[in-house]
């Protein structure tokens, strides 16, 4: 990932302080947490309502509801960092998929780039990533479960009604 030149992180620093001075409209340094409704999604932050009101919770700390500019700049590079990883998974996985077969990656294929000098995860952490993300042990893992899988999201309802055959030309 490239790093932010000095010339973005002021333009980036100024725009979160442009919204966060946006929502302080009594002028207390703080925002309400409530507003992390409009201000995340302003920012191209489009939580669904579960992931906001974890956020939230997360955030609500002694019955405070309101965020101060550094903790409101601690909750958007955080959220940053999330959205850079699974951009960074999404294009590994295209990288991976194979012809005729879009949407799925072979199991060993995403096994030799986990475990290569480039990414170098543990091989015995990588197997168990694998056999959770194809839990119907047909070879291929289905990006959406593989995402849910790498970032911990596991949603059993809907990989409970997922194919469970993986793609039309699997072996």
């Amino acid at each position: 990932m490239q790093k932010q030149s000095n010339m973005e992180r002021r333009s980036t620093f100024a725009d979160l302080h442009e919204i966060f001075n946006y929502f302080d409209v009594n002028r207390t340094k703080t925002i309400h947490l409530g507003n992390l409704r409009v201000a995340l999604p302003a920012l191209g932050f489009n939580l669904e309502d579960e992931e906001l009101e974890e956020l939230i919770d997360l955030l609500e700390v002694q019955n405070d509801t309101t965020l101060n500019f550094r903790e409101f700049v601690m909750v958007v590079e955080h959220l940053k960092d999330l959205k850079g990883d699974e951009e960074e998974l999404r294009d590994a996985f295209k990288f991976l998929q194979e012809k005729g077969k879009e949407g799925y990656v072979n199991c060993d294929d995403l096994k030799k780039l986990l475990t290569s000098d480039d990414v170098n995860m543990d091989e015995e952490e990588v197997v168990q990533l694998i056999r959770v993300a194809d839990a119907h042990d047909t070879g291929f893992i289905k990006y959406d479960e593989f995402i849910q899988t790498i970032m911990g999201n596991r949603d059993t309802t809907s990989t409970a009604s997922a194919d469970r055959s993986g793609p039309s030309s699997a072996p």
